[in-house]
């Protein structure tokens, strides 16, 4: 840039001797070139900073795959402002944030301890759908509160749903209780569903009796706080059946069945569950087995046969009536653990394979939890 040049075309533009509209159209010309070359300059000079980081040791010296661990732990796990900050520090961390899924994951599924999308109710979907966008290619779990069900009933999120192999649902917020677009969703991959939700609460479609396991048809894990209509998607695919009665404020089984939503009237309708299931590997029950006195035909009960692990916490008078309607195969290979209840039979030493049976007689035990509650907020 010629500063003498430019000076001596502005005192050109001041000589009495040009007509105003010249002097204008002049003056335009001059603004425009100069406007070029800022922007040019300024291109420039992007170039040469992005250059500069570049060099800089933390760039030059880690490992990409350490520089992404580094973002993680200092952007999704800490809170979603700090992890939009970091993309402003320098354009090759932009760079490699946006083009890294494994960064976004964090995002769509924050660790234990922070809060799930939809908390705060400052996520705006905007955010969310860009988050999600970007984890693509790799399947994912998503974690979210049930507002923010519709903005995964969009057009803009249709094509990342079949990448959506877990998803937790946490619909017992304050405005969380419309559950009907859940029921709009096509997750014919998802393998992995957690639900907290009181049906007595929610809104829910007109036909939710017609609930099937053809919902989610490659189902392996179930942990659900409703012993109502989320049972229905119990089918031949599902390898972990946890059912928690309650919600947070149910600390132990009794108060469980005192605020449970819903609970099966008898052990027969639980038992057409589990006949619904005969690979099941782990079934948890906590406050929510039906006290049944009433015979039934050991006919009519589960063998579960695949069956490995069984945690009980509830009455035990009711989880004796459980075991008495359980079949003789599978009796003889259950044993208790440290309750030494006479409810339990003793583990026959001759199976061949050995199987584990965790319960608890007691009504006091404490609650379970299908994920540690939140102690930060994102926002």
């Amino acid at each position: 840039m010629d500063l003498n040049h430019d000076t001596i075309e502005e005192d050109w533009l001041r000589s009495p001797n040009l007509a105003p509209a010249r002097v204008q159209e002049l003056a335009s010309e001059m603004l425009r070139a100069d406007e070029a070359r800022m922007t040019a300059l300024h291109a420039r000079m992007l170039r040469v900073k992005r250059i500069h980081n570049s060099a800089a040791l933390i760039n030059a010296r880690l490992p990409l795959e350490i520089l992404v661990e580094v973002f993680r732990l200092a952007g999704p796990l800490t809170g979603s402002k700090d992890a939009i900050r970091l993309t402003h520090v320098c354009h090759a961390w932009r760079t490699l944030i946006h083009d890294t899924p494994a960064f976004w994951t964090d995002f769509v599924f924050p660790p234990p301890g922070h809060l799930l999308v939809g908390s705060t109710r400052r996520n705006h979907p905007s955010v969310v759908l860009d988050a999600l966008a970007r984890t693509a290619p790799m399947r994912i779990t998503f974690g979210l509160c049930g507002d923010y069900l519709p903005v995964l009933n969009t057009p803009a999120a249709e094509s990342h749903l079949s990448r959506i192999s877990a998803l937790y649902l946490d619909c017992t917020g304050g405005g969380d209780g419309d559950m009907r677009p859940f029921f709009d969703l096509s997750l014919l991959s998802l393998e992995s569903l957690e639900l907290r939700v009181k049906c007595d609460a929610s809104l829910l479609p007109a036909d939710i009796a017609a609930e099937s396991p053809a919902r989610f048809p490659r189902l392996r894990i179930l942990r659900t706080t409703c012993t109502g209509f989320p049972l229905a998607w119990v089918g031949p695919s599902l390898k972990i059946l946890d059912v928690l009665a309650g919600l947070e404020e149910a600390v132990t089984p009794r108060q469980a069945r005192r605020v449970r939503c819903c609970y099966r009237g008898s052990l027969s309708e639980l038992f057409l569950v589990l006949e619904r299931c005969p690979g099941l590997e782990v079934l948890g029950f906590f406050g929510c087995l039906p006290h049944d006195p009433v015979p039934i035909a050991q006919s009519t009960s589960p063998r579960l046969d695949h069956l490995e692990t069984v945690r009980i916490w509830d009455d035990a008078d009711c989880i004796r009536m459980f075991l008495e309607r359980i079949t003789d195969t599978f009796k003889r290979r259950v044993g208790s653990r440290e309750h030494g209840s006479p409810c339990f039979p003793p583990t026959n030493p001759s199976c061949t394979r050995p199987q584990m049976w965790t319960s608890s007689a007691s009504s006091e035990d404490v609650r379970p939890s299908f994920r540690p509650l939140p102690s930060s907020t994102w926002t």
